[in-house]
């Protein structure tokens, strides 16, 4: 398994961990426990950050893959990178 597929797992499992918890901070909003739900509220944040954090690395992978392949198709590529990214 390759990084950027390790990534893309770590993407999801953080988004249903971040879905999770604007359950149980509705549920503590609607229970009344004000400390709880500032706390999944922070923790939203927390996971929110990391999950834009993952989205740009994963885009900046793609995009330089695509730069690479272009340039490879085109001829431009050297050996010596073609051999790197390969």
């Amino acid at each position: 398994m390759d990084g950027v597929t390790k990534l893309e797992l770590e993407l999801a499992k953080l988004k249903a961990c971040r879905e999770d918890l604007y359950v149980a901070l509705n549920k503590f909003n609607s229970l009344g426990y004000s400390k709880e739900a500032v706390e999944c509220g922070q923790k939203i944040n927390k996971v929110s950050i990391t999950i834009a954090r993952i989205e740009a690395h994963i885009r900046d992978h793609h995009n330089f893959m695509w730069l690479i392949n272009n340039l490879d198709s085109r001829g431009i590529l050297s050996e010596g990178v073609r051999n790197l990214v390969h």
